[in-house]
């Protein structure tokens, strides 16, 4: 409740700046968007992590047998 009550960190008590901090709420945002993916039994880590690690895996594989284009040269 105390997040709702003060608009810019300045204005509020010290115990509270902390918590309006951009890091703590970066660190609060993820442990909530992994407990929502957990109770949807969709385990704790988005599925676009997995397919980029599952591409840079896919990539590493590839590098030994052939040349190709690789995501991030397509890109520029």
């Amino acid at each position: 409740m105390a997040l709702l009550a003060f608009d810019s960190v300045p204005s509020a008590p010290a115990a509270i700046a902390e918590l309006l901090s951009p890091a703590h709420r970066m660190k609060t945002a993820g442990e909530v968007n992994a407990a929502v993916l957990e109770s949807l039994s969709q385990g704790k880590e988005v599925k676009l992590v997995g397919l980029l690690k599952l591409l840079s895996w896919g990539e590493q594989l590839l590098d030994d047998k052939a040349e190709f284009p690789r995501l991030g040269q397509l890109c520029t």
